[in-house]
């Protein structure tokens, strides 16, 4: 089997004559009729969207699958008399493509795209079965339109409409077997399938709306020749172009349950298999290499007549592994020793299987559950608890056996150590250092206490293993409603941009470089490392002005030290669709090489836009990258101007909770995104990015509260005055004005250590407001300080900040609190 990305465009690079339009919206694809077509046969496909207009090709995710683009196919035709002149009616919502489909193309479900000048579009899918195929043909909505066929068969259609019931016909004879199955929700349709069978009085003899996944499946056993209707609606009554299916008849064969659900890698496995119209298979024998990836695969059987089932998740593992064997669900549980995989059912309603283990004391261990992301009905429920010997008897003989008692007669004492359901999806997963070292039990079972033949599990349980994923999505794509996945473009001396992310696992925490696969050495590559801890990073590529458009695949690879060695791991998902645009109406460069900016401080950006092509529009300009509570303000280079600044906060005050959070002290990447409208288009463009240091601060400054009012008498002042809910109220008086006070509480957040004292004062302090002096001691987080209002104190709203200072290593450190707003009433 081959799975790599096949590119139709004639060449990987199409030379093509440079535009100076500039790159405009992706391509965007919606759907593809028919959905898919049988391996060893050609198809001519019909895909729908918008900005199709001047398709290079069409882009499978298998070598085994080809295609090329029809030129003006489907397209409506301009007739002129005499010879020679010839015309056609443009649609960029629609073209048509020739493809082939080799004869041992895998079966199942492939995606397809549209490749133009100005990128790749998102993935539909597009189904391999291994049987004749045909599309709809309306009418076919009642027992006298139905569309006669014969089995096996696949037919792809679309429920159009809220009423519409399409309706198939069919001879079977007795004794068969027939798989009635849709493929609609499995490959992203909206359909909602509801299946009926009816015999030939029209009478419904079986139903189904949930037997695949999402999806419908009838298994009907033919009591007599006849023939047969087969009709298929949305059972919400919904429809739309959207709403496409596939629905194959005949005796299918249909894989239900494998087991083990796994194996180890460098053995040879032996899998029961429980299906359909499987010709007697009960077995089957799986060789995994050594060298086989780690993972989950899909698992099919082909059986005599040379059909293929359905996928089967198979999981490969390099633990010991071992099947359980019942009776194991007493107190004790069955014995067994770490690092281990264990395959094993919760065979019946109620069924609970206990395994009991050795642990040290400070030892770490994962028990892990996988069942349900391996398509077992099993939700899991984990515990873990102490296994203690049986109680000693009063007899000194019973004593003496006790204490040469096996495992096997140990009970479990009350109280879980640790429970867990749900931490990857519907399976369980315990993370457990274990404090003393004993024996353990661990229990499996099912959440609401079902159970039954396709309940199975793999339980493992072994050290924790660092390790880690990367995934990488562009900053821009498609589908502006989903984040866009596999494509990626980039204009002549442009920037692309890519969000990385970093899935760390079993405590992996070391810094992760990102590198590019793919590309020639003219591209330039941003320097971008995930520090640790951090798990998400921003990456740019950025093409030389003198690339050649076209579209080629690249990957995205993680590299990092994993237990002192060297770990590539290539990102999800790979490949990438680069595509190299036109020539670009603009450009963006930030000036500064890097940027050092401490926590709750500010930092400037000076940015710079290159036009070209006589574009002197607006460009709005934002920064990406930035990690959490960290921001950026938006800004305008206004029509035919060049450059502008951006204010960087490394702080945040959250409107509802306003005290001063800052971001995580650490390295990033960040970006300038510039956007403008361009002949009615969006553009846009980005900066190489440059890495921005957030650096630690000793302490963080907040005051409470954050706005206080004054209502001050409208001529002479008073030395009497009331505080009531952060209003101070001077009444009118002939004494001397002594003004009138608040007392706030300023906290300081202690960071790295430091524990000095830090004096408090105000900054940017109005005249007519004077403040008491105030200090946080050592070693404590907070004081008061006093406010106190004067007559000279102007009408309206005043802005103020609390300044904490210090001295740190011999050098002076100021930082300053939130905003705090001073509104004086007369």
């Amino acid at each position: 089997m081959h799975h790599a990305t096949r590119v139709v465009l004639g060449l990987l690079v199409s030379l093509l004559i440079p535009s100076i339009a500039g790159a405009q919206a992706f391509p965007t694809l919606t759907s593809v009729a028919p959905q898919g077509g049988q391996r060893g046969t050609a198809v001519s496909i019909t895909l729908t969207g918008e900005r199709l207009a001047g398709a290079t090709g069409v882009v499978f995710d298998s070598v085994d699958i080809s295609g090329a683009v029809s030129t003006h196919s489907g397209q409506k035709a301009v007739s002129f008399s005499g010879d020679g002149v010839s015309g056609h009616i443009p649609d960029a919502g629609m073209l048509v493509a020739e493809v082939a489909i080799a004869a041992d193309s895998p079966v199942g479900i492939h995606t397809v795209r549209v490749a133009t000048p100005d990128g790749v579009s998102n993935a539909v899918s597009f189904v391999v079965g291994d049987v004749p195929e045909l599309s709809e043909a309306e009418p076919n909505d009642s027992m006298d339109t139905a569309a006669e066929v014969a089995l096996p068969v696949t037919v792809s259609g679309t429920v159009t409409s809220v009423d519409d019931e399409d309706l198939y016909r069919f001879a079977a004879s007795e004794g068969d077997r027939l798989l009635c199955m849709v493929t609609a929700s499995q490959m992203g349709s909206p359909l909602d399938s509801y299946l009926r069978l009816l015999d030939a009085d029209g009478e419904e003899v079986a139903n189904n709306d949930l037997g695949n996944a999402l999806d419908s499946l009838i298994d009907y056993t033919a009591p007599a020749d006849g023939w047969y209707t087969l009709s298929i609606r949305d059972r919400r009554f919904q429809g739309s172009a959207r709403h496409v299916y596939r629905l194959s008849v005949g005796a299918m064969p249909y894989l239900d349950e494998v087991f083990p659900l796994g194996g180890r890698r460098g053995t040879d496995a032996s899998v029961a298999v429980v299906g359909r119209n499987l010709g007697g298979i009960a077995s089957m024998t799986v060789a995994i290499a050594p060298d086989a990836a780690l993972g989950t695969r899909d698992a099919r059987v082909t059986v005599d007549n040379g059909l293929t089932t359905n996928a089967a998740r198979f999981a490969i593992g390099d633990l010991p592994e071992m099947v359980e064997t019942e009776p194991n669900n007493d107190a004790a549980g069955a014995e067994v020793t770490a690092p281990v995989t264990i395959n094993g059912k919760i065979a019946e309603d109620g069924d609970i299987d206990r395994f009991t283990f050795a642990a040290e004391a400070g030892q770490r261990l994962a028990l892990e559950v996988n069942a349900g992301r391996l398509g077992s009905k099993l939700d899991g429920l984990l515990t873990l608890t102490r296994a203690v010997a049986e109680p000693p008897s009063d007899d000194t003989a019973d004593d003496e056996q006790a204490e040469e008692k096996p495992a096997a007669d140990m009970h479990v004492d009350d109280g879980p150590v640790a429970v867990n359901d749900d931490a990857l999806g519907a399976d369980p997963r315990i993370d457990h250092t274990f404090a003393e070292e004993g024996r353990y039990t661990v229990e499996v079972r099912d959440l609401n206490g079902r159970g039954g033949s396709d309940f199975a599990y793999r339980l493992s349980i072994a050290p924790l293993r660092p390790d880690f994923r990367v995934s990488a999505v562009p900053a821009e794509g498609p589908r502006p409603d989903v984040p866009s996945r596999g494509v990626l473009r980039v204009a002549p001396g442009g920037s692309a941009v890519l969000a990385v992310d970093v899935s760390r696992i079993d405590g992996f925490a070391e810094s992760v470089r990102f590198e590019f696969r793919g590309l020639s050495d003219d591209f330039v590559v941003s320097s971008t490392i995930v520090g640790p801890g951090q798990t998400r990073g921003l990456l740019t590529l950025t093409a030389p002005w003198d690339a050649a458009t076209g579209t080629l695949p690249i990957s995205v690879v993680g590299v990092a030290a994993v237990n002192g060695a060297r770990v590539e791991i290539v990102a999800d998902p790979t490949p990438v669709l680069l595509t190299v645009t036109s020539a670009p109406r603009f450009t963006l460069e930030v000036a500064e090489a890097a940027l050092v900016v401490g926590q709750g401080k500010d930092a400037w950006l000076h940015v710079g836009a290159a036009r070209a092509n006589g574009f002197a529009g607006p460009i709005a300009v934002s920064i990406v990258g930035l990690p959490g509570l960290a921001r950026a303000t938006s800004v305008t280079i206004p029509a035919t101007e060049r450059t502008t600044t951006v204010a960087v906060h490394a702080w945040t005050v959250p409107s509802r909770n306003p005290v001063v959070s800052v971001p995580v002290a650490g390295t990033y990447a960040i970006s300038a995104k510039g956007s403008a409208t361009i002949d009615g288009e969006p553009v846009t463009a980005y900066a190489p990015a440059i890495p921005i240091t957030i650096a630690p601060a000793p302490f963080v400054v907040n005051a409470e509260p954050a706005r206080q009012s004054f209502l001050l008498p409208a001529e002479a002042a008073a030395d009497d005055a009331a505080v009531d809910g952060g209003t101070v109220t001077e009444a009118a008086s002939d004494e001397p004005d002594e003004g009138m006070g608040a007392t706030f509480t300023i906290t300081i957040t202690r960071q790295g250590g430091f524990s000095d004292a830090v004096d408090i004062t105000l900054a940017d302090l109005p005249d007519g407001l004077t403040a008491s002096v105030a200090s946080v001691q050592a070693g404590e987080n907070d004081a008061s300080i006093t406010l106190t209002a004067t007559a000279a104190l102007a009408t309206g709203e005043h802005s103020i900040r609390f300044r904490g200072s210090a001295t740190i290593d011999g050098s002076d450190f100021a930082q300053d609190s939130q905003v705090v707003v001073i509104k004086v009433i007369r």
